[in-house]
């Protein structure tokens, strides 16, 4: 039984907590795009740090936005139908105060052939297609059965319900759902965001790759020649490719459990996500894979083993040794700026272990927050990067991730199949992507880091 009164001052209260919400997501909009406005490629340092701070937190904020609107429109959906039950039906009066009488007013079978689906086909059940059809079903609020009545089934989960709930002369209790989604895992995927991103309208994308340069730019004598610099440039076409996966829900699942789209939103977005970040990182460029950064710098030789020196004590180098000249012969040999450090958690975790001869940690105090940033550099721990080895380069002046029709992400349900002949939905999740590398000396593997 509903209790109108309880409804409005629910809805009062979540339509507050939206606003709230809205106002503070859009403060935080308001800081990101101030950075934006300065140009992505632009920003470095701490400006680069706290970009991709903010659309961590945006992301956060977006999802509390979504909960709070999901809950509303139960909130309201409930308001609406108890303010429905209040009225006449079928010209009995209802009872006074807040104690609605609910009545059955259509069932599903009049659903069915009242529907303009249904219509369209004749009456002939053999034309309905092969992928099904949907039926509008928002004036179907109640059904009848055994003398029963079952309150709304909602539009937007499709009239499902299980045959339990209808087995006896009163509707099951349903369980209360508490939501409990972990925004992100402890090392998000989220390489792509120091990666520049651009609109390409083709699935062919060409460019211009300097290979390799030698610099004669100097001072000349009166009456000298000039001395000749010379840079080599490589037509390249990259192929894009799509990286994408699907779900499958129930009907039923959606029904009894009405947070489940919003679970299967994050995880279809959470799982693409990772696996962007593995072609990004690891693709072999063979087949549908894109080239990643890890097998573009092997196939060029482009590398730094930490066995190759030794630290300043003459001893074997350490993985933040081999990290600081990994960075310097990306300087010298790019003539570039790295933009980050991505580095696996089993070397990460050797680095904040690092002590001193007094047993201090090195790294910092294992109480507080850890800044990680290394040799200024910022760091991308994930445990997707290739263990052993640490990624480095000027992603941000000599890379590029191409997405087309500026929608860079899509996700939608849809009915696939035999969907609707088995109550399911199909949630789909892809990104179409291609990835430049416009300059071969930009980017380097430190290889031989221990755990």
């Amino acid at each position: 039984m509903y209790d109108i009164p309880s409804l409005k001052n629910s809805k009062a209260s979540l339509e507050k907590q939206l606003a709230d919400a809205q106002g503070v997501y859009n403060e935080a909009a308001k800081r990101q795009d101030e950075l934006a406005a300065k140009g992505i490629a632009s920003l470095k340092g701490e400006e680069l740090e706290k970009f991709r701070t903010n659309n961590v937190e945006l992301t956060a904020k977006q999802d509390a936005k979504s909960l709070i609107a999901t809950q509303l429109a139960r909130v309201e959906a409930d308001l609406e139908e108890a303010e429905k039950s209040m009225k006449p039906v079928n010209g009995l009066k209802v009872d006074n105060g807040n104690r609605p009488r609910f009545m059955s007013r259509i069932t599903l079978g009049e659903a069915l052939v009242e529907s303009e689906a249904y219509k369209s086909l004749g009456g002939n059940m053999g034309k309905i297609p092969s992928g099904g059809m949907s039926i509008d079903v928002k004036d179907f609020n109640f059904i009848g059965a055994k003398s029963l009545t079952i309150s709304r089934m909602r539009e937007d989960y499709m009239g499902a319900m299980k045959a339990s709930d209808i087995s006896t002369s009163q509707a099951q209790v349903f369980p209360m759902q508490i939501p409990e989604i972990t925004p992100y895992p402890l090392w998000p995927p989220t390489f792509s965001d120091f990666l520049p991103k651009f609109e390409a309208s083709s699935g062919v994308i060409k460019y211009l790759r300097e290979t390799a340069r030698t610099s004669g730019a100097g001072s000349r004598a009166e009456a000298t020649a000039l001395q000749q610099s010379d840079f080599t440039i490589a037509p390249i076409s990259d192929t894009a490719r799509v990286v994408g996966h699907y779900y499958k829900v129930t009907e039923e699942e959606l029904a009894d459990a009405p947070y489940m789209r919003q679970f299967l939103d994050f995880k279809g977005l959470l799982e693409l996500n990772i696996a962007v970040e593995n072609q990004l990182l690891t693709g072999d460029a063979t087949g549908t894979n894109v080239e990643g950064f890890y097998t573009f710098n092997t196939a060029n030789s482009n590398t730094y083993d930490l066995s190759t020196d030794p630290d300043s004590r003459g001893q074997a180098q350490s993985n933040v040794d081999a990290i600081a000249r990994g960075l310097r012969k990306c300087r010298i040999n790019g003539v570039c700026d790295p933009s980050v450090v991505v580095i696996h958690t089993d070397q990460m975790t050797a680095i904040r272990l690092l002590k001193n001869d007094l047993g201090d940690y090195i790294w910092g105090n294992p109480a507080e927050p850890l800044n990680i940033r290394m040799w200024g550099v910022p760091v991308h721990e994930t445990p997707r990067a290739v263990s052993g080895s640490a990624l480095t380069g000027d992603f941000i002046r000599f890379s590029g991730m191409a997405t087309f029709r500026d929608l860079p992400l899509t996700m939608r349900f849809e009915r696939i199949g035999t969907d609707a002949l088995n109550l399911e939905w199909t949630l789909l999740a892809y990104l179409r992507l291609a990835v430049q590398k416009r300059r071969v000396a930009a980017f380097i593997n430190i290889t031989g880091l221990t755990k």
